[in-house]
């Protein structure tokens, strides 16, 4: 029975391979019959054959992939993948890969996402931002934000654009795109702009912000103090006992405050 089935498989891929040279038809005919019997380790051997027989032929190089992908030999994958990249371009099995192109080949993933980006795919240009954010390669990030900002109307890109900004302590630009965003993170948004403010001993524009926003973040604990440091520090003692009194109404208390 096994042996019919067999019988049935080649005849099968005789006719599917017709049109090929005798040889390379015999070559994928016993790929096949490697897969279907499992015997992945001679699959593996004639495949790397088979890329050095026919440095062209792209299906060679995807089976070689997938095979040292089967039998563990991962690093070797992914410098193949690599290869197959700069050889014959992106192919859509890549696509199934993406998450660990993006650790062992950062190159070819960066690649990859800009071609991607140039199709205005928003998701991908979410991702691309991200991912530069994450390994700070900032100059890449501001170039891609500037090259492909016309075509974001999304309010998840503009918040990931107004953290960037943050980031680069850009205040004035990081508002400009967080206004047009659900406005999440509030109060750690606007806690991290009166730092900013802070630093620079801007301390009017610190608490301009602050107060502006304090109505939305009396359950903050950390907001409130902020807030209230600040407010001594600059000896703005009638907001410093209002703060305090509202925050003491959502029973958020320092000792130190009544004590000032």
């Amino acid at each position: 029975m096994i042996r019919l089935f067999l019988l049935i498989i080649f005849i099968f891929f005789l006719n599917l391979y017709s049109g090929l040279d005798e040889e390379k038809k015999l070559f994928e005919l016993s790929y096949q019959s490697f897969v279907y019997t499992k015997d992945l380790e001679n699959a593996y051997k004639l495949s790397k054959e088979m890329i050095l027989k026919y440095p062209h032929d792209k299906e060679w190089y995807k089976r070689l992939f997938q095979i040292s992908i089967w039998t563990n030999r991962i690093d070797e994958a992914f410098d193949l993948l690599e290869k197959i990249y700069f050889k014959f371009g992106k192919m859509n099995f890549m696509d199934d890969y993406i998450d660990t192109i993006k650790f062992k080949k950062p190159y070819v993933y960066e690649s990859i996402m800009l071609d991607k980006v140039k199709e205005k795919d928003k998701n991908v240009f979410k991702k691309l931002l991200s991912y530069y954010m994450e390994i700070g390669f900032l100059e890449k990030a501001d170039r891609i934000i500037d090259r492909y900002k016309y075509f974001l109307n999304d309010k998840e890109s503009y918040y990931l654009i107004s953290q960037f900004y943050l980031y680069q302590q850009d205040i004035e630009k990081s508002l400009y795109y967080y206004k047009k965003t659900d406005q999440k993170d509030r109060c750690s948004y606007f806690k991290k702009i009166a730092n900013i403010y802070f630093a620079k001993k801007e301390f009017e524009k610190a608490k301009e912000v602050l107060l502006k926003n304090r109505n939305y973040c009396l359950k903050d604990e950390d907001y409130v103090y902020l807030l209230n440091d600040l407010l001594f520090l600059i000896q703005d003692y009638e907001n410093m006992i209002n703060n305090t009194q509202k925050s003491y109404e959502n029973q958020i208390f320092r000792d130190i405050d009544a004590e000032r």
